[in-house]
């Protein structure tokens, strides 16, 4: 019987694959308008665009909590949240923070998976027919459990469990509080003086003054002082960045072989555990290396006195985009090898267009019989209430919303061909689009399903 919950799957991950190559094509056609276009208006197309992000991460997420997080949509979800970051102009010492949050938790589903091999080399252990096997099984274990608890370790450091650093997100709310005092009080300050300079001059303005200045001198001191914290937290920060990326790399080169090893000595089935081990460290040394670049920048144009931001459309944010879409194909290719009875067996390169091609088709047969799953909420948002949001040009919010820029999908329609890589480096040649003739190996599994479906559906009337 068709997998109806699978298929289910597939679809949504195509809807937001292609909504993130829109997002990427709008955000490419944003970049080409810098220095062209009035700053005011740009930052708030930017903010716009990211809360278009901000709605596929919602979508995503979702979609991770109905039917599980998968073996490459938690890292996608990184990666979503990295580009929303660099749209909305996201101080880099917050990017920062918020990359090595992500490094914890690719080091948590790392420690999951080494759980699961710790379990599985048990069980080997118990039915193993010879005492070599017995002892490399129980090999694998010990070195799996002691690998679990080196990187629980590396997971505290992460997020700063016991307190040994300052909070960088926490200072970065403090000073945006304490300059939000400041320039009421100097404010304040130049009325008085105008008052006191007038023939009206109030008897008590001489002490209003003193007292705003006191007000005025109490907060500069005090924002003096959350910068110093700042500087030292995330000079802290930087240099346990540099560490965990190192640790989770040497990680896997030195401590998964060994696991490797005894696990497969010991007839220990845990190849799936050990890749998405492997998987994890790697994407956990990546953000680690990601942060330290971040918090690094932040200090260097700290130093310079300039605001410590990246432009919304620079090559991060494209990055980070095309990071999305990778990772969203190997879980939808990896979903159609499960389903075919193949499982994943090393790093996979990025879905082919045949595939994709074929997917899109079976997407678009769905949709014409009516039984394409109702989807998520925000893609009419996207295009609807997120337009009338009218709040800042998104510079350090959550995400910004503004459409006082206009919107891109209005000036920038997308054109050409759906599968479009934007990629020039990709040695894949591109798909014609999804008009295409659906090849016969699949034809029977796809109109099985509908047959299912529709069956299903007549039975619940």
């Amino acid at each position: 019987e068709p997998n109806e919950d699978a298929i289910k799957r597939v679809i949504e991950l195509l809807r937001i694959r292609k909504a993130q190559m829109d997002l990427q094509t709008a955000t490419d056609e944003l970049a080409k308008l810098e220095g062209r276009k009035d700053p005011v208006e740009f930052g708030d197309i930017a903010a716009e665009l990211a809360f278009q992000q901000f709605e596929l991460e919602r979508d995503l997420k979702l979609e991770r909590d109905q039917r599980g997080d998968g073996k490459f949509l938690s890292f996608a979800q990184s990666d979503m949240a990295e580009s929303r970051n660099y749209l909305d102009k996201t101080p880099l010492a917050e990017i920062g923070q918020q990359q090595m949050e992500a490094t914890a938790e690719h080091l948590e589903k790392a420690v999951l998976a080494l759980e699961q091999a710790f379990e599985k080399a048990a069980d080997a252990a118990d039915l193993a027919e010879t005492p070599e096997q017995e002892s490399a099984a129980q090999l694998a274990r010990k070195l799996a459990g002691e690998s679990a608890d080196h990187l629980r370790k590396l997971i505290s450091k992460a997020r700063n469990t016991a307190g040994e650093r300052g909070n960088v997100s926490d200072l970065l709310l403090d000073l945006g509080d304490l300059d939000y005092r400041i320039q009421p009080a100097q404010e304040e300050i130049k009325e008085i003086e105008k008052e006191i300079n007038s023939d009206n001059c109030d008897p008590q303005a001489e002490e209003d003054l003193a007292e705003a200045k006191k007000a005025l001198a109490q907060a500069l001191k005090d924002k003096n002082a959350k910068q110093k914290a700042l500087t030292e937290a995330i000079r802290a920060a930087l240099k346990a960045a540099v560490e965990l990326g190192k640790e989770a790399a040497e990680a896997k080169e030195k401590r998964v072989p060994a696991v490797e090893k005894a696990a497969n000595d010991g007839q220990t089935d845990a190849a799936e555990e050990i890749e998405d081990l492997k998987t994890a460290l790697a994407e956990a040394a990546k953000r680690a290396q990601q942060a330290a670049e971040s918090l690094k920048k932040h200090e260097q144009l700290a130093a310079d006195e300039k605001p410590a931001i990246l432009p919304p459309t620079g090559k991060p944010t494209a990055s980070a985009q095309k990071a999305v879409i990778l990772k969203i194909e190997r879980e939808i290719k990896e979903l159609m090898q499960s389903a075919s009875g193949q499982g994943e067996s090393g790093e996979q390169p990025p879905m082919d267009p045949e595939t994709l091609k074929l997917l899109m088709e079976m997407m678009r047969m769905l949709q014409e019989q009516g039984l394409m799953p109702e989807s998520s909420s925000s893609q009419s948002q996207s295009q609807g209430s997120s337009s009338s949001q009218s709040q800042g040009n998104g510079q350090g919010n959550s995400p910004g919303q503004s459409n006082a820029g206009g919107t891109t999908n209005r000036t920038n329609p997308i054109e050409g061909d759906g599968f479009n890589r934007n990629d020039p480096s990709r040695e894949t040649p591109q798909a014609s689009g999804a008009g295409g003739r659906v090849p016969s190996e699949y034809q029977d599994k796809i109109q099985a399903y509908l047959r299912a479906l529709r069956a299903r559906q007549n039975r619940d009337k």
